[in-house]
């Protein structure tokens, strides 16, 4: 029997005749193997060749001096059983052949006929290489096995709940022992149960209609919270996470389920911090700005008095003084000080509370800033508005007038605009205020988190309960977009 392909094989001969060993090979390589050879005699050798591994097949003499080839066989099988070990041997009668067969050699040649040889080696490495083979499949299905198991065994101990329902009748098929310890149920009794006993805040056509998407395929996976229902009655808020599964047939939804009441506890304590701290807010927002009228109300009246009445008294001592001409010119610049003076202490009182806001109230007073910053920067300034009266109090209208202020400030300092128009309208129970200009449009710097205005403007609109945007506008330029609720309905009176 030939072989077509070149085979590489190593032998280990256990062999005392030399002359024998390199026959053996000559006929290999005349079958067309390509071969390599190491020829031992003694136990010792024997081992130690063994040790080292590497070969293809053993092919061992029976009977050796000092040494015989049942105890190599039984070396073999302990140290090195994936090789084939073949007895090439003339003293091997039918009798013994078959008795060192059952004992794990692999097949038997008698020197006599070594024409057999090659189709022994041949089939022994064949079948070598399928057991090999089935013990790979063999150790990975148990290595999987081992891994199904362990993952059974995470899930069975992860505190997550973990459930797996029929997607037709909703009954329960598996629960872990998460969702039973968390639940109070025994296994047994849960199995009488459907999801709809955990989630008292779904009714059956709720939940169908609410999983719907899972059947349809419209989606993959629903990420929802909801609370579930202890066997004693209590509630604990949940955060799930459901997906539909096929097997063979049938449908079955699979339900991850994180019991999120440390998550909730947080985030109360969180709201409630932000709550405190916005309330904190609008107080030192209303402290500061009564300070600001209290302020400007003493600037204005009376520094603001007690400089008039010394201009006036300069006045006074300029008409009746016979001065010479260098004291009269003293007098008239002492004058012209004073005006621009008592001029300062108004624009100053008015910076810090423009009187016009509380004496004709907030639309007067964002078009009377509306105005003044037109004057100082140049800008084309147009404000605009529906309402007559608006039922907010003081330091509602003082908010809502900083915010038009700021973003006023944002338009002269980063826009470089050259017109800006300003709304502020109701609809409902909503005002709506808004600047928008036609200059380079939103500035990154400007609308960081890090920017001291912004976070002042978006304190005040959460002090309001409203919401502050900033938006492109179309064509260029930019909006700054000031939403707040109002509790009343419009006066029938207002304009639309």
């Amino acid at each position: 029997m030939g072989l077509k392909n070149t085979s590489h094989i190593r032998i280990l001969h256990l062999e005392d005749d030399a002359v024998d060993a390199e026959l053996q090979d000559e006929l290999l390589c005349k079958e067309g193997f390509d071969v390599e050879s190491i020829r031992v005699e003694t136990r010792a050798d024997f081992v130690a060749a063994i040790q080292r591994s590497g070969f293809s097949v053993i092919l061992a003499d029976y009977s050796l001096p000092g040494f015989d080839g049942f105890s190599a066989l039984q070396i073999a099988r302990e140290q090195a059983p994936d090789i084939p070990f073949i007895f090439v041997s003339a003293k091997l009668g039918e009798e013994l052949a078959i008795e060192m067969l059952k004992s794990g050699a692999t097949d038997y040649v008698v020197k006599q006929r070594l024409a057999r040889l090659a189709p022994v080696i041949s089939r022994a490495l064949r079948e070598a290489e399928e057991r090999k083979g089935y013990e790979r499949e063999a150790a990975e299905r148990k290595r999987a096995e081992q891994e199904e198991s362990r993952l059974l065994e995470v899930l069975e101990r992860i505190l997550n709940e973990i459930y797996i329902f029929d997607a037709s009748t909703l009954r329960f098929k598996y629960m872990n022992a998460g969702a039973l310890r968390n639940l109070g149920y025994t296994e047994d009794e849960i199995r009488e149960l459907t999801p709809l006993d955990l989630k008292p805040r779904f009714t059956e056509t709720s939940f169908r209609s609410f999983v719907q998407p899972l059947l349809t395929h419209e989606t993959e996976r629903l990420v929802f919270q909801t609370e579930h229902r202890r066997r004693d009655g209590s509630l604990y808020p949940v955060e799930v996470f459901l997906q539909m599964i096929q097997t063979g047939e049938e449908n079955v939804f699979l339900a991850v389920i994180n019991d999120i009441t440390e998550r909730k506890r947080v985030e109360d304590a969180v709201a409630t911090s932000r709550e405190q701290l916005r309330a904190l807010t609008g107080h030192l927002q209303q402290v500061r700005e009564e300070e600001r009228k209290n302020i400007a109300r003493e600037i204005h009246d009376e520094l603001g008095q007690q400089l008039t009445v010394l201009m006036m008294d300069l006045v006074w001592l300029q008409k009746r003084l016979q001065s010479s001409y260098e004291q009269a010119e003293k007098i008239a610049s002492m004058i012209n000080y004073m005006t621009s003076a008592v001029k300062t202490v108004r624009r100053i009182a008015t910076q810090l509370r423009p009187g016009i806001l509380d004496d004709l109230g907030l639309v007067a007073a964002l078009d009377w800033q509306a105005k003044e910053f037109q004057r100082r920067t140049g800008i084309e300034c147009t404000f605009l508005s529906n309402i007559d009266h608006l039922p907010l109090d003081g330091v509602g209208t003082a908010a809502i007038f900083r915010i038009f202020q700021e973003s006023l400030t944002n338009v002269a300092r980063h826009s470089g605009a050259s017109r800006v128009e300003a709304t502020l309208h109701r609809a409902g129970r909503e005002l709506t205020l808004e600047v928008s200009d036609n200059g380079r449009g939103m500035n990154p710097d400007v609308t960081a988190q890090r920017s001291l205005g912004l976070l002042g403007m978006r304190e005040r609109a959460s002090f309001l309960g409203g919401e502050l945007e900033f938006l492109e506008t179309a064509g260029g330029g930019a909006t700054i977009q000031l939403t707040i609720p109002i509790d009343s309905e419009p006066d029938t009176n207002d304009d639309a």
